[in-house]
Parts: structure tokens; sequence; C-alpha cells
């Protein structure tokens, strides 16, 4: 029965994706945060599940492109033509590897997995682009994810607190660690793996603050605290320490961005940040009763690991200090797409052929597409930072919300950035690679987006009745 209701569903979403880009956009959000939940449900718990996203997606796509909505670069390198020669190369390199891969794994599915790691993220960057017509559309994608993303992480709270509930089971063998106390089973609540649970806790973090500093609602301002705290728990109890690195790195430079390009205005960014921080320290520290705090001791025991893990050394160990050995065990030509990505240890794969080395994300890249790719890799983001550093300043001219709302994107695209370098496992998530690809398409839609500006009573009252409103010449590249 719960096969027939599941299958049905796909098919309703999937003729949806079809006829409509906005609400086939919506719908891979909504499918991407519930496939693991789905995927429970099932019998054998079917891996095929995890790519349920990538098929609304392709739907999303097909549909416009049928009623002729130009997803390609076209408009964007129009208004900046810096990604258009590395991009090319970038993905005739990746097209090459997967044939090397294909060669060395005698798998069609290994180069598949590369494929999917490493383009997946540009025709959702070109979707996003499209959907991306207004800021109000942005902001709702960002309340949609957050509203089922905080109910799937609740899920974490469940399970530390003694509920047993096959849905709230980790897919698999799920993750342990080792403390004083001995072994203690990581939660991850309604998501597949706590890796999964960890990361969405991070971006759920991160997108509060956003939607705080561009929203006017006193409820979403005061209640924002309370949230961040629960989910630093979350990432707390999940044993994934690197998200409490991307939120440390996200706050700081969004403060820098609204400081910099808003020249002082820092809004509410760091007395949040502030705020937070001392609520998680009450909320986890003295305020909680003994039984409650003998029952987190284990994970506040791996959380206080974090500052002796040697957050530096660690950056410095996958990236700089072990290319020679990757180069080594890979060759300068690299091993071939996907050779290093998660799943491909089943096909003859995984980093048993790469080294453990290709752990984190630049010695991934390294290993799978060589000297050459890796390099060809660095100049298409380097390119890419460019562009983005423009659109940055193309904010300049806009109401203050739409310029905060696009300097906490881009905030959180580098914090990630930095986690990928030094453990790139996450982002072998193809919902987590749309994401990060829907993001940087709202961003190249910046300059677009001023062909739909904000309505004059809300602009009045964002710029102040007595500033005069920027013309939309004024607003033109």
């Amino acid at each position: 029965m719960i096969q027939a209701v599941i299958l049905l569903l796909f098919l309703c979403c999937f003729s949806l994706c079809l006829v409509d880009l906005r609400k086939g956009f919506l719908v891979c959000v909504i499918i991407g945060l519930l496939q693991d939940l789905l995927r429970k449900l099932m019998p054998d718990q079917p891996v095929y599940f995890t790519v349920l996203v990538g098929a609304m997606m392709g739907a999303t796509f097909l549909g416009a492109l049928l009623r002729g909505v130009p997803l390609n670069f076209r408009s964007i390198n129009a208004w900046d033509s810096t990604l258009r020669t590395p991009l090319k190369l970038f993905i005739g390199m990746v097209a090459f590897q997967c044939c090397n891969a294909y060669l060395n794994a005698s798998s069609i599915v290994v180069p598949f997995i590369g494929l999917i790691a490493y383009l997946a993220p540009l025709p959702a960057l070109l979707l996003a682009y499209r959907y991306a017509e207004s800021q109000e559309r942005v902001i709702s994608f960002l309340q949609l994810y957050l509203l089922l993303c905080l109910l799937l992480l609740s899920g974490v709270y469940l399970s530390v607190f003694g509920m047993k509930w096959e849905l709230l089971n980790s897919v698999g063998k799920g993750l342990t660690i080792y403390t004083s106390r001995g072994a203690v089973s990581l939660p991850s609540g309604f998501f597949r793996a706590p890796e999964v649970a960890a990361w969405h806790a991070g971006a759920a973090i991160c997108f509060l603050i956003i939607l705080a500093t561009v929203t006017r609602k006193q409820a979403v301002r005061w209640g924002t605290p309370i949230l961040i705290a629960l989910l630093l728990g979350v990432i707390m109890f999940t044993g994934r320490r690197k998200m409490f690195m991307e939120v440390a790195m996200f706050i700081p430079l969004y403060g820098l961005f609204i400081a910099w390009f808003r020249r002082g205005s820092m809004k509410l960014a760091v007395p949040l940040a502030i705020l937070s921080l001392v609520m998680a320290v009450a909320i986890f520290g003295d305020v909680l009763p003994e039984e409650t705090t003998e029952t987190i001791s284990p994970y506040l025991e791996r959380t206080s690991k974090l500052q002796q893990s040697g957050v530096v050394d660690r950056l410095l160990l996958m990236t700089v200090y072990s290319f020679e050995w990757v180069v080594k065990k890979n060759g300068f030509f690299g091993s071939g797409a996907g050779m290093g990505s998660q799943g491909a240890q089943h096909f003859g794969a995984g980093r048993s052929a790469t080294g453990a080395a290709s752990e984190g994300g630049a010695s991934k890249v390294l290993a799978e597409l060589g000297v050459l790719g890796l390099l060809i890799f660095g100049w298409f983001l380097s390119n890419l930072l460019v562009y983005l550093y423009r659109v940055m300043l193309f904010a300049q001219r806009l109401s203050p919300d739409r310029g905060n709302l696009i300097y906490g994107i881009m905030a959180f695209l580098m914090a990630n950035s930095v986690v990928f370098v030094t453990a790139s496992q996450i982002y072998g998530d193809i919902f987590v690679l749309l994401i990060l690809g829907w993001l940087v398409g709202f961003l190249l839609a910046v300059p677009r987006m001023e062909s739909a500006p904000l309505p004059l009573l809300r602009r009045r009252r964002q710029w102040g009745e007595g500033t005069p409103l920027p013309l939309p010449t004024e607003l033109s590249p």
C-alpha cells in the first residue's frame, strides 16, 4: 500500500514539474527534503531514493525547455563574460575524465556518479536563474526549506531523548562514536544519516540569520536566536563538528560583507550571533537539569574536542600536504571522474582506489581530474568568485534588504567551500549539490531581478520616506 501511495505521489510531482517551472522548483525542494523519509518507509530502503530529487529537477528542466524557456548561459555571459572560457574547459575536462573512469573501473555507474558530482550544480544554477525573478521568490525558497528542515531535524531530539521509532533510525549501519562513557550511536532524525542532518542544520542556521536581517517581522527576529540554539544542539548530537566550523565562518563573513558593502551598517548579524551563542551555552550548560546533562554529556565531550583538532592543521593536511601523495597514487592525469566519490566503492572504485588522502575536496578533485583538471577547476572557481564579487558591488545600489540577502548567500557559499576542502563526503549528496547550484543561480540572477523592481510602497519603506528612490536606469550594469 505504501509503495502505491509513494508512486502516485511521484507521478503527481513529476507531472507538476513538467508543466510549471516555479511550482516544479518548489517541488524539488520538498522532495529533496522528504526523500530520506520516504526511503525509510519503503521495504529494504532502496538506494535510488537518494536521486529522487534529481528526477524532479530533470523534469522541471525538461518542461521549461519544451516551453521555450532559455536555459543557457547566454544572458549570464552577456552581463559579464568572465565564466565563458573556464566553464567550457571544465565541462570538457569532466567529460574526458568520465571516459577515463570507465576505463579504470570497467563500470558505467562510476563515470555517471562523477558526472553528477561535478555537473549537477550547472542545470540547477540555470533553473534558479530563471526561477529568481524577484527577491520574494528567493525568500519563499528559504522559508519553505526552513519550515520543512526544522520539522525533519526535530527527529534528532526525539532520538536523543529516548523515542524508539523506525523512521528515526539511520539507513544502513549508522555512525557510532566512542567517548569516555563508551560507544554512542549518533542520531540522524528523519534524514538518512547524521552527516546529512548536520549539514541541513548548519544551512538552516545560516538561512535563519539571513532572513532575520532581511525581514521586518518581529516574530522572526525574536524567534531566530532560540531556533539557532536548538539547531546548534542538532549539530552537536549528530557529532559532525565541521558544521560548527561552517557556521563560525559564515557569521563573520556575513558581518564583513555587510560592513564593507554597506559602509558600516551591521544590521542584526553580530547581535544575533552573540545572542545565539549565549543561548546555546545557557540551554546546554548549567540551566539544564542534571539528568538531561547526563544524557548529552557524551556529545558535549566530542564537541569540546573541536578546538583541539587543529582546524588550520586539518586544512593544510587535506590540501598541500596531501597533494604529492595523491599524485603518486592516481597519476598526473588522475583516475577519472567519480573514482573517489561516495557510492563508487560498490562498483570497483571509491577511496580504496584513489587513496584515503582524497578525503578533502581539493585532494578529491586532484585524484579524479588530475593536475590539469584541478588547475581548470581552480580557474573556474576563481572566475566565479570574481563574477559574484561584481554582483555584490552591483548590490550596493539596491535596497538594504536585497543587499543583505545577496551578501548572506555569498557568505554561505564561501563557508561551504572551506568545509568542502577539508571534507568532501557530504558534497556527494545530490540534494546538497542542487542547493548550492540554486544559490549560485540566485546570485547570478541579481542583475536580471532588477527588471522586476520592488513595489513602490515597499521600496519607500526600505529606503526611507525622505530618501529619493533609485531610478531603473541607475540600476543597469
